[in-house]
């Protein structure tokens, strides 16, 4: 299947979905192939009478010629339409396999907010994800070679990805914590904490090492940009952006942490105030260690002194 700069939009809560990573990314893209069929369907049904229209209506007569489909086969349209878009080959999956899953999947997404607490309008959406990525995370999990985006790769740049959105603004901070949730489709602490034990694959959080490792190898291989600024020995969060080259980035996320600590005339009070408590603190050594000196101490230095 080729995929080529196809793009994918889904809930994030996908991301629970199923027994195994393998079938979650198979059932996500035969949910998508009718999300997307179904989605230029409406599109093309808009434009009916403008030049675009006719263009569109002359690829819904050649794609029902060559699925043998029938007019009034919405579904079976929707399939041929989402294969199309997005670049795959036909013969993967059939319409009625695309179907079932999209109807588990649609069932899935609108159950787990109830479940969690939120309305179907506060899923967190990810976009932004290219169909060949998901493909490739699943020729991974099928075939176990050849591809270097793993699943747990794949899950970490779709938790960015939920986060950055269409990079308005350009680039965002994304810590660990988000991350280590959202790899698990969930937004919230809460919503972690109320539907973890019930998932059905027996998926834990990564571990912040593990997190550090896969976004420093997806920002190498290009998947986004990354950047992550100091105080000192300090690390801040992580700055994520899509679309932005790596200057761009450096630049917005170090104005960020000048912002953040007050600026240069913030810091040098700072400096300052440290300064004059260091001071006090040895002018008071100082007052207690004379107040100490009695008449018996000064004489045992006097005799020392004479001995010596």
């Amino acid at each position: 299947m080729s995929a080529s700069g196809k793009f994918f939009n889904y809930p994030l809560i996908v991301q629970a979905y199923g027994t195994s990573p393998k079938e979650r990314l198979e059932t996500l893209v035969m949910w998508a192939i009718i999300d997307v069929g179904q989605s230029a369907r409406e599109t093309w049904e808009s434009r009916t009478y403008d030049a675009g229209g006719y263009v569109a209506q002359r690829r819904i007569d050649k794609l029902i010629e060559m699925h043998d489909l029938d007019y009034a086969d919405d579904d079976g349209l929707a399939w041929a339409l989402g294969v199309e878009t997005l670049g795959l080959n036909p013969k993967w999956r059939d319409a009625k396999t695309c179907l079932a899953a999209h109807a588990r999947l649609a069932s899935f997404i609108e159950r787990m907010p109830q479940q969690t607490g939120r309305t179907a309008k506060e899923l967190c959406w990810v976009r932004g994800m290219k169909a060949e990525w998901v493909l490739a995370a699943h020729r991974h999990e099928t075939q176990r070679q050849g591809e270097q985006l793993s699943y747990s790769h794949w899950a970490v740049l779709s938790a960015v990805l939920s986060k950055i959105g269409t990079n308005k603004p350009p680039c965002k901070t994304v810590t660990w914590p988000e991350i280590q949730r959202r790899v698990l489709g969930y937004v919230t602490t809460e919503e972690m904490q109320l539907a973890l034990p019930f998932r059905q694959d027996g998926a834990e959080p990564l571990s912040r090492d593990m997190i550090d490792r896969r976004t420093q190898q997806l920002a190498v291989w290009g998947f986004f940009i990354r950047h992550v600024p100091r105080i000192g020995r300090k690390s801040l969060p992580a700055w994520y952006g899509s679309g932005i080259d790596q200057a761009a980035l450096v630049k917005i996320a170090e104005a960020a942490k000048v912002k953040r600590t007050g600026g240069w005339k913030a810091r040098w009070q700072q400096q300052q105030s440290e300064q004059t408590a260091l001071i006090q603190k040895v002018i008071a050594f100082e007052q207690v260690a004379q107040a100490e000196q009695t008449p018996a101490t000064e004489a045992f230095k006097v005799l020392r002194q004479r001995a010596v």
